[in-house]
């Protein structure tokens, strides 16, 4: 789902992350991929033009600034919507949301994504409107790819070898699956080691080709 505003090139950018990581997995035409767009059901609205809940994004979107604080959405409890929806509940699913506006969670003052293992990701283009517009996308494109690793699996709990514990799991190879606390720059590192050839590394390659394996 894409919150309504979002820029059409952005969200290209993670539709095109999503083909680069199954395709790396291996399952590019094992997984049905639905682009619902800016999604709103037919009774989105009721008699009173009022929101009904869970049937559009931009219900999700409000209850997590309504849970939220100035300019930020709640990270979190937009994570528990989509992991609490009845949609969830009929046929489950991988759930993306993509956002224009910042996110935060308990642990972090903002965060550019977040990510359940076997579940979902919420990814917002917020920290990058400011960069150059090919530049932003790129960055975009990287920064889906990290939070649709962590949703195939990365990083595995029993992994010992090229792990960090900083905020979650995360890989010490040059890889897609490093941490980067400052935005943008080490989003821009990572974005120029990914168009250099550097996405997955090799353990990070490996793990996820498994993790569909199963």
């Amino acid at each position: 789902m894409v919150e309504d505003g979002v820029d059409q090139t952005h969200v290209d950018a993670v539709i095109k992350s999503i083909h680069a990581v199954t395709q790396i997995a291996g399952v590019n035409n094992a997984l049905q991929i639905n682009n619902f767009g800016v999604w709103r059901s037919h009774n989105w609205l009721n008699s009173q033009d009022q929101m009904t809940e869970w049937n559009s994004v931009d219900w999700y979107i409000e209850q997590a600034q309504v849970h939220g604080r100035h300019k930020q959405l709640h990270g979190g409890h937009l994570m528990k919507l989509l992991w609490n929806e009845p949609w969830q509940k009929m046929h489950a699913h991988y759930d993306i949301v993509i956002t224009k506006q910042d996110l935060y969670d308990e642990k972090c003052n903002f965060v550019i994504g977040l990510a359940v293992h076997r579940f979902g990701t919420i990814i917002s283009t917020n920290r990058f409107l400011n960069l150059e517009s090919e530049v932003a996308r790129e960055c975009i494109v990287t920064e889906a790819m990290h939070e649709i690793g962590h949703m195939f699996g990365l990083i595995l709990s029993t992994r010992t070898q090229c792990v960090d514990e900083s905020l979650g799991l995360h890989c010490t190879n040059k890889c897609i699956m490093r941490q980067g606390l400052s935005v943008p720059h080490d989003w821009l590192v990572f974005t120029e080691d990914r168009l250099n050839g550097f996405s997955f590394c090799d353990l990070c390659t490996r793990d996820l080709k498994r993790y569909f394996s199963k």
